[in-house]
C-alpha cells in the first residue's frame, strides 16, 4: 500500500462506532423530549376537559386517591364481568 502525506487518526470503525453512539444519544435525547412534552403539555391539558375534569372531582369530593384504585373498583367493571361470564358459558375453550 503507497504511503500517503497525510494520516486520518479514526479508522473505520471508530467512525462508525461513534456515528452510532451519536445517532443513541439523539435518540435518547428524543424520547426524553417526548416525555416531557406529554407529561408537562399533553397530560396537563387532558385534566382541563370536561369529562375527564369531572372524574378529578368526583375522587377529589370523596377523598379517593386514584392511584390506589383497583380495576375492579371501575364503574364499567360490571357489565363487563357479565359479558365474561356470557362467554366463558358460551364458549368454554377461549379462556383455557
Amino acid at each position: 500500500m503507497p504511503l500517503t502525506c497525510c494520516k486520518n487518526d479514526i479508522n473505520g470503525s471508530d467512525l462508525r462506532r461513534s456515528r452510532a453512539n451519536s445517532s443513541g444519544w439523539l435518540r435518547l435525547m428524543i424520547a426524553v423530549a417526548a416525555i416531557l412534552v406529554l407529561w408537562l403539555a399533553v397530560l396537563p391539558w387532558l385534566a382541563t376537559q370536561p369529562p375527564i375534569r369531572r372524574h378529578i372531582e368526583f375522587l377529589e369530593q370523596r377523598q379517593i386517591d386514584p392511584s390506589a384504585m383497583f380495576y375492579t373498583e371501575l364503574e364499567a367493571m360490571p357489565a363487563l364481568r357479565t359479558q365474561v361470564s356470557r362467554i366463558r358459558e358460551d364458549h368454554p375453550a377461549s379462556f383455557w
